[in-house]
């Protein structure tokens, strides 16, 4: 505009390009050449690397940083795309990252989390045996003949501590986890024990308590088991009285045996049940061992398993159902058996007798089957399962119509009445049932037959009494067991 106030108006004179979008932002981790995953723990320096990119907007204009905890860093600022911050002090450390553009829009921030533990753990070692008043400390290199519990004791002020492990070529015994305790029962010289400690960063360190000297002069006791005269495993059922002997040998004949445990009668019912046995010789030693375990000791079972039976057959549609002892049927009856072991200390059952089946026709009398207990005792009695009952022949029918022939042939209904014989010389008759009654003149059936059910036990009704007319009865019996008869027919004319 010019001072006497003449100006002019330029349209679309200038324009402005739109960024509405922040930046995106990363962050990667590394510990040397190897990639570092956040929230883990390293054992080394971790170089944390931010980049930030704006995907084709107005451009990263800053990226800014900051950490608070194991290593704190103020809220920093570094022009262009990237950064990156080496973390060097044990402990953890959050970091949070941003990034702005050119237009000054500002990413979200960004947050991850640092662990760094760069130093061993500590492990700490004692040792002790045990004396009358209680444990006492061992001094490396020093004879025993006690035995000697190393103690492992593990910390660790960074990650904190993830395993403490032992190893030992003597044989031992170990106890807990941090700390743990390993007890030394072996006999010999310069042993060792060596406990490892491993940080959940990774770091470990190993102590090793050496040397272990242990020797023991006392004689030799050893044990054996009978049971009815037979030796006896610990751990296996008997149903007999198991006797526990102990024996001793001195170490030398100068030193001989003073006392020593007299035999033990174990006789039961028991489970696990262990015996102790105790050898001294005259100076003083003693050697003590023990028959079975807490898990495999002696085990004592004196009840008798109580056997069971039944039965199936099979009905006329192929089915196998249960059968009743006493009652007829027309197939093969299979007899199964079956056992419980009962009592205050069970073995367990071992054997049972296979399925017995009983083909043959007629009466038989009962079947018998048993089983045994793992302890070696039998049911008794054993199982009975009786009578048995089989028919397979079919009955006999027979069919007579009385009057036979009807007359006079004057078309009218005439009473009629059949008389089935049905015989069976085994399980005996069951009844009977009308298959068909037909007439040789179809159309006029429903007329002609009057009174007869298809179907049921019917022996009486009307026939018409039409000059030419037959009429065929057609009937079939059953016997108790199940069994069909051939058909069996009979045919009535009109005279």
């Amino acid at each position: 505009m010019n001072p006497d106030g003449q100006g002019a108006i330029l349209v679309n004179g200038f324009s402005y390009p739109i960024d509405t979008n922040p930046p995106t932002l990363t962050m990667t981790g590394s510990v040397g050449a190897n990639p570092y995953t956040f929230g883990n723990w390293a054992t080394g320096h971790v170089t944390v690397s931010i980049n930030a990119d704006d995907h084709g907007g107005s451009g990263v204009n800053a990226v800014s940083y900051s950490a608070t905890g194991a290593q704190p860093i103020a809220l920093t600022t570094v022009p262009g795309k990237t950064a990156s911050v080496v973390f060097v002090n044990d402990g953890t450390t959050t970091i949070t990252a941003g990034a702005s553009d050119l237009a000054g829009n500002v990413t979200p921030p960004v947050t991850n989390v640092v662990k760094m533990d760069t130093i061993a753990p500590t492990v700490a070692v004692t040792a002790t045996i045990p004396s009358g008043s209680g444990p006492v400390a061992y001094v490396p290199g020093t004879i025993t003949n006690q035995n000697v519990t190393v103690n492992f004791a593990c910390s660790d002020g960074g990650s904190g501590v993830a395993a403490l492990t032992t190893s030992s070529l003597s044989v031992t015994t170990s106890i807990g986890t941090n700390p743990v305790a390993v007890t030394v029962t072996s006999v010999g010289s310069n042993q060792s024990v060596t406990g490892t400690c491993t940080d959940v960063a990774g770091n470990s360190t190993s102590s090793t308590f050496a040397p272990i000297n242990m020797t023991r002069t006392a004689p030799l006791i050893a044990t054996a088991a009978t049971a009815g005269g037979v030796p006896y495993t610990a751990g296996v059922w008997t149903n007999q009285t198991v006797t526990v002997t102990f024996s001793c040998t001195p170490i030398s004949t100068g030193n001989q045996i003073a006392t020593l445990t007299n035999p033990v009668q174990v006789n039961g019912p028991i489970t696990n049940a262990t015996v102790t046995g105790v050898c001294t010789d005259t100076a003083g030693n003693s050697s003590t061992i023990t028959f079975g375990t807490s898990s495999a000791g002696i085990d004592i079972d004196r009840t008798l398993p109580l056997a069971s039976a039944t039965a199936t057959t099979t009905n006329n549609l192929g089915a196998v159902v249960p059968y009743t002892a006493g009652t007829w049927t027309n197939h093969d009856v299979v007899v199964t058996f079956a056992c419980s072991d009962t009592g205050p200390n069970q073995s367990g059952v071992a054997t049972i007798d296979p399925p017995i089946t009983v083909t043959t026709p007629g009466v038989t009398s009962g079947v018998v089957g048993g089983c045994r207990d793992i302890a070696g005792s039998g049911a008794n009695p054993p199982a009975f399962f009786g009578s048995i009952l089989i028919d397979k022949t079919p009955p006999v029918c027979a069919v007579a119509v009385t009057p036979n022939p009807i007359g006079p042939a004057n078309s009218k209904l005439v009473a009629v009445t059949a008389a089935i014989t049905n015989t069976d010389a085994a399980s005996g008759a069951a009844g009977f049932v009308l298959i068909s009654l037909v007439s040789n003149s179809p159309a006029t059936a429903s007329s002609d037959i009057v009174g007869f059910t298809v179907g049921a036990a019917s022996t009486s009704g009307q026939l018409r009494a039409t000059k030419g007319r037959s009429y065929t009865f057609t009937y079939q019996s059953f016997d108790l067991s199940g069994n069909a008869s051939a058909l069996c027919t009979k045919v009535v004319t009109v005279r």
